[in-house]
């Protein structure tokens, strides 16, 4: 299963049923008359708007649901802020390096405050790229709360409805069913 979205594929063949769930595939012989999926977010939230009904043809991309959104945009926002904190101290502690390794080469500071200089823009660098991935994260994280429809289709079912609490971890309770048309 993708983290765009969680799925679970039926494969209807005449009156028998293929049921695709994580790696195992029950394969039977028959036509494949229809592919059904069942789509969720892939992070957990409170749905705010549901935009599609049963029988709605949609195009693949289109908007089928989406979560309120304030509370992964406050977390995006405190990873921005440490983000440029970060970069802060490791500005300066570049600027320190510069300064320690004129005032060594000048026989002004020991080895030791050099080491302590070098350790300490290693430690900053390592901050930095921390919290860079804490911002990639909380962005894929706030794009997520949008549910998109993932190839065009028609929704058979919404059983989502605005103010349900949604959750990865907590099982796969699907927002929308939707038929695939190829």
């Amino acid at each position: 299963m993708g983290l765009d979205k969680m799925m679970r594929n039926k494969f209807v063949c005449g009156y028998r049923v293929a049921v695709i769930l994580a790696a195992s595939i029950l394969i039977f012989s028959g036509n494949a008359w229809a592919v059904e999926q069942s789509l969720s977010f892939a992070v957990g939230g409170v749905i705010d708007k549901i935009m599609v009904k049963s029988g709605d043809a949609v195009r693949a991309g289109a908007p089928l649901a989406r979560l309120d959104s304030r509370p992964l945009r406050a977390r995006k926002q405190v990873a921005d802020a440490r983000e440029n904190l970060a970069n802060e101290f490791f500005k300066r502690a570049e600027e320190n390096l510069s300064r320690v390794k004129q005032l060594y080469d000048d026989l002004a500071t020991s080895g030791e405050e050099l080491e302590k200089a070098q350790t300490e823009l290693a430690k900053a660098k390592a901050e930095k790229e921390i919290a860079k991935a804490k911002v990639d994260l909380a962005a894929w994280r706030l794009e997520q709360t949008t549910l998109k429809a993932p190839s065009n289709g028609t929704v058979t079912q919404v059983p989502g409805y605005r103010g349900l609490v949604v959750h990865p971890r907590a099982g796969n309770y699907p927002v929308v069913l939707f038929q695939v048309n190829d």
